[in-house]
């Protein structure tokens, strides 16, 4: 039983280290000249789609949900904009 409450006590104390090592942000919240709305002529209704669904990974204008401040939840959201701006990039 002492073994487990040792482990315990190292599992917190890394989960709380972990806490301040923060990833960089992708909010850099400038619209590029070579933006999708500003290239093609996109209806109102298909670009608040894309806006709601798709920006969030694939553009420079990612809003984070609250669990974003939490390791390792924010390093895996994190690898997803990454990965889904090198894939397509609005």
């Amino acid at each position: 039983m002492r073994i487990f409450k040792i482990i315990l006590f190292a599992i917190l104390v890394v989960f709380i280290v972990i806490q301040f090592i923060q990833p960089a942000r992708n909010e850099n919240g400038q619209v590029l000249q070579t933006d999708i709305s500003n290239t093609y002529d996109i209806p109102d209704n298909i670009h608040a789609l894309l806006k709601d669904a798709c920006y969030d990974c694939h553009s420079n204008t990612t809003v984070y949900p609250l669990y974003a401040n939490v390791q390792p939840v924010a390093w895996l959201l994190e690898k997803d904009v990454k990965e889904g701006k090198e894939k397509l990039n609005f």
